[in-house]
């Protein structure tokens, strides 16, 4: 039984994981666009805020995202055969 929880938290951990991972390299292509456009006449209040929006957001699944693979690191692993069956 100790197996079966351990992939399925495994599974729950990788996958949420890789989707932050994604959310994350995707607002970071998104904020360095939005960062070439401060200072020219793009740059409004309106672009500030949703660039302050998208930087702590991406800041938060990155917080996330540690944790979980923290979590990762003390999923417990069967130590006897008898618990991998």
């Amino acid at each position: 039984m100790l197996i079966f929880n351990s992939i399925i938290i495994v599974s729950y951990i990788c996958g949420n994981s890789h989707s932050n991972i994604q959310k994350i390299t995707q607002n970071t292509a998104q904020i360095k666009t939005m960062v070439s456009q401060l200072g020219t006449r793009h740059d409004t209040n309106e672009l500030q805020d949703r660039l302050q929006q998208i930087q702590h957001y991406t800041n938060q699944l990155a917080k996330e995202t540690n944790k979980h693979l923290k979590e990762l690191g003390s999923v417990p692993l069967p130590s006897s055969p008898s618990e991998q069956a």
